[in-house]
């Protein structure tokens, strides 16, 4: 995957001049470390001695500065086609992410959290959406997600309730598609569903993971 990187311009003379270079990467370790093979005296302007990116580069990695990114495993392109909601699993272990623009349904994909937080792995389909419109998401303290559904018509819209395998095990119909919900509340058991003209709120029978 090809990204640009955009550089400053004390570090252009050391990229012949270029302000800006594409270079294939999918994290930003491949990324820079691409970059400095084809510009070898840029290297050590990159790196410390230690290996470690040196905490002063304000590179760009198409229109993100590396120094508010999530180190060089921080992954820059990754083939979610329209990533949309996304929340964690209680023990924050898996990643679920709706493919808002999935062929031809959407898709909610569940990630594993690897190397200490920094990697995601073994991409896999929970569930095939099929005429249905997953967006916003959250995780109750069992693992089960609440996912705002719908596209405007009554079979569809409201709140779906996912086990943690992709069996639906529930749903909270609306008279209007939800977008975005969350959980609140002193015990976090209130569910607060953010619908295209209204807000609407309901006590559940559980609780939000901490963060909503």
């Amino acid at each position: 995957m090809n990204v640009t990187v955009r550089l400053p311009a004390p570090l252009r003379p050391y990229a012949d001049g270029r302000d800006a270079v594409v270079v294939g990467g999918r994290t930003v370790g491949e990324a820079l470390g691409a970059l400095a093979e084809r510009y070898p005296v840029l290297r050590r302007h990159l790196y410390a001695d230690d290996g470690r990116l040196r905490a002063y580069v304000n590179v760009y990695l198409n229109e993100e500065d590396v120094r508010h990114l999530e180190g060089e495993a921080t992954v820059v392109a990754e083939g979610v086609l329209g990533p949309n909601g996304l929340c964690f699993s209680p023990d924050e272990s898996i990643l679920y992410i709706v493919e808002s623009r999935g062929i031809p349904n959407r898709k909610i994909l569940a990630y594993d959290v690897v190397d200490g937080g920094r990697k995601l792995a073994n991409k896999r389909v929970l569930i095939d959406a099929g005429p249905g419109t997953p967006d916003g998401m959250r995780c109750d303290i069992d693992g089960n997600l609440w996912c705002g559904w719908g596209m405007g018509s009554p079979e569809l819209d409201g709140v779906m309730v996912l086990a943690p395998d992709g069996k639906p095990i529930g749903r909270i119909a609306l008279p209007e598609r939800c977008a975005n919900l969350c959980f609140g509340g002193l015990k976090r058991n209130r569910l607060f569903m953010a619908a295209s003209q209204s807000v609407y709120a309901l006590y559940v029978n559980t609780q939000g993971v901490l963060g909503g």
